[in-house]
């Protein structure tokens, strides 16, 4: 009889995850599990945690209580050479696109490749770009393949976005992070990038947590959304069985503000 084979761990993981700043509770006692290949989108009003719940799963901030997993590797433990070596595995989208304005579309893609090549070569490729074709390849699939050679200040908010989702498919990380990475564009433009974002993620296969503030863009494109709220988990479940009312007790504390599109 075959062996049967063993099961992926979990993309993300927490346990008991609580996390305070000063007297200001973030996370109270979360416990979360989100599958290899589950596209989720995390939602809740400005401020209430998502970044900071995002820096926990890289290691980038420590719990006060709980342990937090990233695709079975507790980041708060590793170290040097180890943790670099997981942080490989996941690939960031950001609000910003942390692209270098200096450089051409091709060279930004390629960055994509610095933690797998040396110093020289990654050096060396700031002159000449080495793996080319990957990149083009790349630009290809978010629809920008004649925009390779560029410069970055050229491009507008959108086609930004869209070379930092062919840097991604470049590093072909196996997690996803994403934190409001399309707060800075339009609306039309934010539902673009992200069904291009969660598409492509789940044409590889991979996990995608994306922190969204704007639940109208949401849409069609999750198999699964958490909402955060005080601390704690407020919604867990499929996008169509979040109701209007739940939306609009989310999202109270701003209402007087315009708060989210419903």
């Amino acid at each position: 009889m075959s062996k049967r084979p063993e099961a992926s761990p979990a993309a993300v993981r927490l346990r008991a995850a609580s996390l305070a700043f000063g007297q200001r509770q973030i996370l109270q006692d979360l416990d979360l599990e989100i599958p290899s290949g589950q596209a989720v989108a995390l939602i809740g009003p400005s401020g209430v945690g998502k970044t900071s719940l995002l820096r926990v799963l890289t290691g980038a901030q420590a719990l006060q209580a709980g342990s937090a997993e990233l695709l079975g590797e507790n980041p708060q433990t590793l170290k040097g050479a180890k943790l670099r070596a997981l942080l490989l595995r996941v690939g960031h989208l950001y609000q910003n696109d942390a692209l270098v304005p200096g450089l051409r579309a091709v060279h930004n893609v390629l960055v994509g490749r610095l933690g797998r090549w040396s110093l020289l070569r990654s050096i060396i490729s700031l002159i000449w770009p080495r793996d080319v074709e990957l990149a083009r390849a790349a630009m290809a699939r978010v629809g920008l393949e004649d925009r390779l050679a560029a410069p970055i200040s050229n491009l507008s908010g959108g086609e930004r976005q869209r070379v930092a989702l062919a840097r991604l498919l470049v590093q072909n990380p196996e997690l996803i992070l994403a934190d409001e990475p399309v707060a800075a564009l339009d609306p039309r433009l934010a539902r673009e990038v992200i069904e291009l974002l969660v598409g492509l993620a789940k044409e590889e296969g991979r996990s995608c947590l994306v922190s969204l503030h704007d639940w109208e863009i949401v849409g069609p494109y999750f198999d699964r959304v958490i909402a955060l709220k005080d601390g704690r988990w407020f919604f867990d479940g499929p996008p169509g069985d979040f109701l209007p009312e739940a939306l609009a007790e989310l999202y109270v504390d701003e209402k007087a503000n315009g708060g989210p599109r419903a």
